[in-house]
């Protein structure tokens, strides 16, 4: 089964990389169908890079792809076909043969898979059984439907039919397991212990269709980047200027996304509206408490504030200030630019 998908995804140019939809496998032997399920059919699905294996026993003519109805219905007709074996028939029908073998190539599908369950069937007066006659089967792909959305082959045994559509949401899982990876390895790379805290940031660059494609991959799985990585992903124009980098690298992901990442360790940040407000609209005594936020330690901070019920008050070109969590002054950018979701 491997063996054949594999074959059929190389003649499409379909990289294991790219996720497909389905891949139908076809047996008459029930036993054979029955190995294919628990462990076996994971192994396939993981090594096939598929989101699901059907298994069909021959017991309808057509498969539907329900999961693409409303695009479209697809319906794989299965040709049946027998064809007598000449060295077993032809030393006993003799001149028979003939005309035998004509019938045989216009047998229907019930009459074949009777034969095919080891029933004896009658043609032009003679009994055939066993290894009496082959059994060829063709997939007719459906009007309007090509080779480049879905292939088939056989060993003889075996058939598989592949759905060629790469799935889109399983890319889109892959590129962003990618991400998360690459990021780890560039905390790793940076000399950052496990467990401790580091801010990420994320410049999206290439070319157009490559920037499209990562701007909305980093949209649609921002949950799953801030779960895995522990910490959101940030735009690079949220990066303060006053931060220091521990490391920043230019990173590929697919085959056409690139970005430049940083990574830095978790600063102080404040809302400039929330200290002009609280500084009575003095914008210089308002610049004057940004600095001051932001030259404090992060940890030593929060100390000082949960001291407080969250507030600190402050002594800045001689004017008292309170000023409170959250709201004028956060202990990391992530935690700034959370506030403004």
């Amino acid at each position: 089964v491997i063996d054949l998908a594999r074959v059929m995804r190389e003649k499409h140019g379909k990289a294991l990389k790219l996720p497909l939809k389905k891949l139908i496998v076809v047996h008459s032997n029930e036993e054979f169908l029955a190995d294919m399920t628990g462990e076996l059919r994971e192994y396939v699905v993981e090594e096939m890079n598929v989101q699901e294996l059907v298994l069909d026993n021959l017991k309808s003519s057509y498969f539907i792809l329900k999961e693409r109805v409303s695009v479209w219905q697809l319906e794989v007709t299965l040709q049946e076909l027998a064809e007598p074996n000449w060295q077993e028939l032809g030393k006993r029908l003799g001149k028979s043969m003939g005309k035998v073998g004509g019938k045989v190539k216009q047998l229907g599908m019930e009459t074949i898979l009777k034969f095919e369950a080891g029933e004896a069937i009658e043609v032009e007066g003679f009994e055939l059984k066993g290894n009496d006659l082959k059994v060829v089967r063709e997939f007719k792909l459906p009007e309007g439907v090509t080779e480049e959305q879905m292939d088939a082959t056989s060993d003889g045994d075996v058939h598989v039919v592949i759905d060629l559509e790469v799935d889109q949401e399983m890319m889109a899982a892959g590129h962003a397991r990618e991400i998360v990876n690459k990021l780890q390895k560039m905390r790793k790379k940076a000399g950052c212990l496990a467990g401790e805290k580091v801010e990420m940031y994320c410049e999206v660059k290439g070319t157009k269709e490559g920037a499209d494609a990562l701007t909305k991959l980093l949209t649609e799985k921002e949950d799953y980047f801030t779960q895995s990585l522990g910490t959101r992903l940030l735009p690079m124009a949220e990066r303060p200027g006053y931060v220091a980098d521990l490391l920043t690298e230019a990173q590929t992901v697919g085959d056409t996304m690139e970005m430049v990442a940083t990574l830095t360790h978790p600063v102080a940040a404040f809302s400039l509206p929330a200290l002009q407000e609280a500084s009575a609209g003095d914008a210089s005594l308002a610049e004057d408490l940004g600095v001051w936020i932001t030259s404090r330690d992060p940890q030593c901070l929060r100390k000082e504030a949960s001291a407080a019920n969250g507030r600190v008050t402050v002594t800045v070109s001689g004017k008292e200030c309170t000023l409170q969590e959250n709201k004028h002054f956060f202990y990391s950018v992530t935690d700034s630019v959370g506030s403004k979701s």
